[in-house]
């Protein structure tokens, strides 16, 4: 029969000579890394985080992981001399640079902004699709509004809108796209946008006190106003 030999023993092998080998399996062994610390691998971009790896010195193994908040902040636009109507000293100036650079608003025309223009409601809609880099250029979409048809360039963002929660219609199934949004509306569609959209709450920063127009303030838009204002998002106009 077969004979079981130790580890490390020697088989001496003569003509016939029939050999057996037993194989056993072997104790898993259990690989421990020791790694160094991470090192930035400087390939950030303006769309993306870089990457950062981090090297085991037992066994040369590498590691690489996201380096969040290292995406690189892109060269504002000088809205100055792209638009003839910002004027370089003007106060909101840094905010529109801001604004066209990352997409969120776009000119009126290839060289005018409108800084002093009313906004509208299909606007303002179309600001939280822009923010939220949602896809809106399927215009073919059936809104739910009769007043906001297939094929407009605000019907993807309205219909987008509408479905997350962000805002309402005004009644009889319309939005009334080409109405002037008010403050009050536009205190209403952000809360909506961040607590509906984002999930989030909005954080007191400071201590706002009751606007003297508050008898002014439409019943379904106080509370949203008030959590603005106690954000900092909005003040007073006087």
């Amino acid at each position: 029969g077969g004979v079981e030999k130790a580890v490390g023993s020697t088989i001496n092998v003569t003509a016939n000579t029939t050999v057996t080998a037993i194989w056993k399996e072997l104790p898993t062994v259990e690989v421990t890394h020791s790694f160094g610390e991470y090192v930035y691998n400087n390939d950030a971009t303006e769309s993306a985080d870089g990457t950062k790896t981090r090297t085991c010195s037992v066994c040369g193994h590498k590691e690489t992981i996201v380096a969040e908040g290292t995406k690189l902040e892109k060269t504002l636009i000088d809205s100055s001399s792209k638009f003839i109507d910002v004027p370089s000293k003007a106060w909101y100036k840094k905010y529109v640079d801001y604004s066209v650079t990352y997409g969120i608003f776009t000119g009126t025309s290839i060289n005018t902004f409108s800084p002093n223009t009313d906004m509208t409601r299909a606007q303002f809609v179309q600001v939280f699709a822009n923010i939220s880099g949602v896809d809106t250029s399927n215009k073919n979409v059936n809104s739910g509004f009769s007043d906001v048809p297939k094929g407009k360039w605000y019907t993807a963002a309205v219909t987008w809108a509408a479905k997350n929660g962000i805002v309402n219609g005004v009644g009889d199934g319309k939005f009334d796209p080409n109405a002037k949004v008010t403050r009050e509306q536009m205190c209403v569609m952000i809360v909506n946008y961040i607590e509906n959209y984002q999930k989030r709450t909005l954080n007191v920063t400071v201590n706002a006190s009751t606007f003297a127009d508050d008898k002014n303030i439409s019943g379904w838009a106080k509370t949203a106003v008030y959590k603005c204002a106690k954000a900092g998002l909005v003040n007073g106009v006087g």
